[in-house]
């Protein structure tokens, strides 16, 4: 799937945070994308409308949102049953996102390494990486790290105090809690782990992020700062992730650089901007406060010569195309929520809508080989069903 690549850079840089404070509430409502202009505006639209929708109706609106959903009663119970279509038990669908990810993104082969890994867990919950590890790693005895990612600045000593020596890390996930994608504090968090990247993570190794879409300039220069220190970066959306969110999943395979305290090659030009970046890094962190980090604005990470910002064409055509590709289908799925809602016969809808994907769910743990129940056209599970 060469679709989702992010194109690799070799353009010089240098770091400059440009900061700005958002006390005004005026900047925030004249807020504009770098990129993705239109599909921004659409979406901010279409926002409105489904927030409408859950303050008027919230009972409704969520059972919609599950209902519309393809893939949720993989994990869900399915209404006036007492079980889920997969016998895997997790609360947290980022399992399934991983499986699929791996098969996507060409993963099996890094994770069918003979040799023990070791594995950083920065994640909500830190179960469903772990479970998706022990599962397809079931033969390996590897060692697994789990952080708590609740509290950001409990997260920024975290990761400052993690030793190089001891905390070297062949494998990173990393997610950002959905709820802070248009907060000031999904930046600051994407910032924390690129600084987690570059510090503790081995030379060859992978790091999967839960991000948002990209269109603000700095979570753009972010990605342009990956696709420079991995061999390749994607950005995909696993079929089974939840299509009400804009959740997307930044694959970066293949470090090329040593962990920032240990390499000797830091010091040359081609990666002397990852010791900049560092600095500023912690020097942001030294300003910010509870007080003070919703009003905390950064505008800019990266210029490319002393004149200007901007990013190469490529990298950026490349980005609103992704952009546009997820983008669509998540907009389609909130005009699908509120035509759902406005539709006299929903009831009925939505029981088609139900039926149709509970057999996906199946299909898609068949594809996979997890343990499942099975599905009758009369709305009865098997009892004994079988494990795939």
């Amino acid at each position: 799937m060469s679709y989702n690549i992010i194109p690799k850079n070799s353009f010089q840089f240098d770091i400059h945070f440009c900061l700005k404070d958002i006390n005004n509430k005026l900047d925030v409502i004249q807020y504009d994308p770098y990129v993705s202009h239109y599909l921004y505006d659409f979406l901010f639209e279409t926002y409105k409308q489904v927030d409408i929708i859950q303050t008027n109706n919230p009972t409704l609106y969520d059972t919609i949102i599950k209902i519309i959903n393809p893939y949720e009663f993989l994990y869900t119970n399915i209404p006036s049953f007492e079980v889920s279509v997969s016998k895997v038990k997790t609360e947290d669908p980022m399992l399934f996102d991983l499986i699929e990810i791996t098969q996507m993104c060409g993963l099996n082969d890094f994770f069918s390494m003979p040799d023990s890994l070791s594995i950083g867990h920065f994640t909500l919950d830190n179960i469903s990486s772990e479970y998706f590890i022990n599962m397809i790693r079931e033969e390996q005895t590897d060692i697994q790290n789990h952080y708590s990612i609740y509290n950001i600045f409990e997260l920024y000593k975290i990761i400052t105090q993690l030793n190089t020596n001891t905390n070297t890390y062949n494998c990173l996930f990393m997610e950002i809690d959905k709820e802070l994608f248009h907060s000031n504090l999904y930046l600051f968090y994407l910032l924390l782990y690129v600084l987690l990247i570059m510090k503790q993570q081995a030379k060859g190794g992978t790091s999967i992020i839960k991000i948002s879409y990209l269109f603000d300039k700095s979570i753009i220069d972010i990605i342009y700062i990956l696709t420079c220190i991995f061999d390749k970066v994607q950005l995909v959306k696993p079929l089974v992730n939840n299509v009400v969110y804009p959740e997307l999943y930044l694959v970066c395979k293949d470090k090329l650089v040593e962990p920032l305290t240990n390499s000797d090659t830091i010091n040359n030009n081609e990666y002397s901007y990852l010791n900049e970046l560092e600095k500023n890094i912690h020097l942001l962190f030294l300003i910010l406060t509870n007080d003070n980090i919703e009003n905390i604005c950064i505008q800019s990470i990266i210029q490319l010569n002393d004149t200007t910002e901007c990013l190469p064409y490529l990298f950026i055509n490349k980005i609103e195309e992704l952009n546009s590709i997820y983008g669509q289908q998540h907009l389609e799925i909130l005009d699908q929520v509120i035509n759902i809602y406005k539709n006299k016969s929903r009831d009925e809808k939505m029981d088609f809508i139900k039926k149709s994907h509970i057999q996906k769910c199946i299909q898609w743990c068949e594809k996979n080989q997890l343990p499942h129940n099975k599905f009758f056209e009369k709305n009865i599970f098997l009892c004994n069903s079988t494990e795939q």
